[in-house]
């Protein structure tokens, strides 16, 4: 470790002017430090910024959230503001989301925040309170419709760092910083980078779960950007070796640019791959580890056919896990930064390209961490969600491609932990149930071993809608089930399963 916890709890609560130092409450992991956060807060928009629409800035889903994770608002976010601000200004900050069924939010960049009229419907069709509303079609003075309601989409009232005219023919730059918000959260993006980093406390319990040992090889699926293989590589000592798979070669980069932050690049070796193609043809296994759908599937060949709802997950699930800031009471371990949390600029090229590498020899690592690309519903904040129940069906039957060369891949002995951040069951105990079902003859599921973390237990039963499946009550008490409306445990949305290979599939 290149710093221990105490320090790095003091160096953190220096650093962010916090008034309590952030502790370790688990003993079971060491070195995670808790940063809570507060809220939510109710704003006074009235007196702190005047009446609806005079002053006021509209930003783009992507900055709100990031808002909601403790950031300030940089040019690129915003949409619309109030005529004639100037910097100095306290204003109202508010998010637009996008209509249904399309990408645009019904505001042209640069448009012109009015005063609301009264009787004007709000998003929803209702009447506004106050009159504040949105319509949906522009005046004939070419001004953009009045502003939201305000108990729905305001994110709290920030000071302009520039004027109007200003943040509009930039590029880039600062725009607001934020002074009241609904949820309190430290902004805690690229800070002590290499010492430590940002996580939400499932993803690190996933990889705890995993227990890896100097030593092992162990392989991480889709492993982007590269949180859980470089913590993985930390609890063996860096001793070892962790393949860290991905499709991409910049999502190759970041999970190189970690290792390097981190002083892990001997230990963790990032190969661009198809994780599903990613078990070799040797020896003699069971013809019950090959997984065929058919073109209705979603599928082709074994490879993702383009447009398939799985193909634009990895994004989603790396902004949820990660964020230094992906849920209201952070997680901050001494040995990881947040997956999808920002690590630069540079990229750090290793001295070994092993980005060409072919299929895995069968059954030839210790230890396998699968947490695949998944609808991401656990991840907050996230202002809007737009999957169908078919995309969300069909991601879970691409997972269960992923499942099989897991399995097909890992030792006798060996254990494999299965994750996601999405609460969906058929993503979640839904292939628990079919794993167990298909290769229970060599595989256990066994309980996530980690003492003192609080979850909830696995859904038992079938799926109302398919008829699919879950668990029986014994198998729900061996799996971690984070729900993000849990009063009790302030957290995303997380699902983890631990199983073991008994026996060779040769």
């Amino acid at each position: 470790m290149r710093i221990k916890p105490d320090e790095a709890s003091h160096k953190l609560q220096r650093e962010l002017k916090l008034q309590h130092a952030p502790t370790a409450p688990y003993s079971s992991l060491p070195y995670l430090l808790i940063l809570p956060g507060q809220g939510p807060f109710d704003v006074d928009y009235a007196n702190l910024c005047g009446p609806p629409g005079a002053r006021e800035v509209v930003v783009n889903r992507a900055a709100g959230e990031a808002i909601l994770k403790g950031a300030d608002v940089y040019v690129p976010g915003v949409l619309a503001a109030s005529a004639n601000l100037a910097a100095g200004d306290l204003c109202a900050v508010s998010c637009a989301l996008e209509l249904p069924g399309s990408n645009w939010t019904g505001i042209n960049r640069g448009q012109v925040l009015r005063p609301p009229s009264p009787g004007a419907k709000n998003v929803s069709g209702s009447e506004a309170p106050d009159g504040e509303g949105l319509p949906r079609k522009r005046s004939k003075k070419n001004a953009m419709p009045a502003t939201v309601d305000r108990r729905n989409l305001h994110l709290g009232a920030g000071r302009l760092q520039m004027g109007r005219k200003e943040m509009f023919r930039a590029q880039q730059g600062l725009a607001l910083k934020m002074e009241h918000r609904i949820y309190d959260i430290p902004a805690c993006n690229g800070i002590m980078r290499g010492e430590i980093m940002m996580q939400a406390l499932p993803s690190v319990v996933a990889a705890a779960a995993l227990d890896p040992q100097p030593g092992m090889r162990v392989l991480d699926m889709c492993a982007a950007p590269g949180g859980k293989a470089t913590l993985l590589a930390q609890l063996m000592g860096g001793q070892g070796t962790v393949i860290a798979l991905d499709r991409t070669q910049p999502k190759i980069e970041r999970i190189q640019s970690l290792a390097a932050d981190l002083g892990l690049s001997d230990c963790v070796r990032a190969i661009r791959m198809d994780a599903t193609m990613a078990a070799g043809p040797l020896g003699h296994l069971s013809s019950s580890l090959s997984l065929k759908y058919s073109q209705g599937d979603g599928f082709l060949g074994g490879k993702l056919q383009e447009g398939d709802p799985s193909s634009r997950q990895d994004s989603a699930c790396e902004a949820g896990n990660a964020g230094s800031q992906g849920d209201f009471g952070t997680s901050c371990s001494t040995r990881e930064e947040a997956k999808g949390g920002p690590i630069g600029t540079e990229v750090a090229h290793t001295s070994h390209d092993h980005s060409n590498e072919g299929p895995f020899e069968a059954e030839s690592f210790d230890a396998v961490l699968l947490d695949p690309p998944c609808s991401a519903l656990g991840i907050r904040p996230r202002l809007t969600h737009s999957w169908s129940l078919q995309q969300m069906l069909s991601l879970g039957r691409y997972q269960r491609q992923l499942l099989a060369a897991a399995i097909r891949l890992l030792k006798p002995g060996g254990r494999m932990v299965y994750c996601t951040c999405t609460i969906n069951p058929a993503e979640n105990e839904a292939n628990v149930r079919f794993a167990l079902d298909r290769w229970g003859h060599w595989l256990q599921l066994e309980p996530v071993a980690v003492p003192g973390i609080s979850a909830q237990p696995g859904l038992v039963g079938t799926d109302p809608a398919t008829g699919e499946g879950w668990l029986s009550p014994g198998e729900a008490n061996f799996v971690h089930r984070y729900d993000p409306a849990d009063e009790h445990n302030d957290c995303i949305g997380f699902f983890i399963s631990s199983f073991t290979k008994t026996r060779s599939m040769r």
